[in-house]
């Protein structure tokens, strides 16, 4: 049984924007490497349980099983498995872009640039996100599953950062 959900978040950011690239989709990782500490991976998952988008995500899919790694100084990357696959239209969902530790042009913020996404993807069964501990927020929010696409929000940040090329 597959569970849909159509945007829940509710900005009034208009539509679309042009289509990005996304990255490969996540998947769990293997749970001998690096794991977070079981205090900082408790204190990131209730975060993201604070956040209406992923307790949106969360319902619908149940969660079958949590892996917590550390992401940057400070923070925690959750990979969840849900129990059910969901299908996700037009959902807004924040990314980070984190700056590479070279020579970059575009919005290189450090730590990272928060943006915005909106996201596409049928029978989504993991979802990975990057929680900041020291702002208490959800920094990103990643799915697998099929047709996954994203595309910029109107009037919400879409940063980019690239490392410069040598030569």
């Amino acid at each position: 049984r597959r569970v849909s959900l159509a945007a829940v978040v509710l900005l009034a950011a208009g539509c679309g924007g042009h289509g990005v690239r996304l990255g490969p989709p996540p998947s769990v990782p293997n749970p001998r490497v690096g794991r977070a500490p079981a205090a900082a991976a408790a204190q990131a998952l209730a975060i993201a349980h604070g956040d209406r988008t992923v307790e949106h995500l969360l319902n619908a899919g149940g969660i079958a099983g949590v892996t917590g790694s550390p992401w940057l100084p400070g923070g925690v990357n959750l990979f969840v498995r849900l129990r059910r696959p969901v299908d996700v239209h037009g959902v807004v969902l924040p990314y980070a872009v984190v700056p590479p530790d070279a020579p970059s042009k575009g919005q290189c913020l450090h730590p990272y640039a928060p943006g915005w996404l909106r996201v596409d993807a049928r029978a989504v069964t993991v979802l990975q996100i990057l929680v900041d501990l020291h702002t208490g927020r959800v920094a990103e929010v990643d799915v697998d599953g099929s047709g996954r696409t994203g595309s910029a929000v109107h009037g919400l940040p879409h940063p980019s950062c690239e490392e410069i090329p040598p030569g």
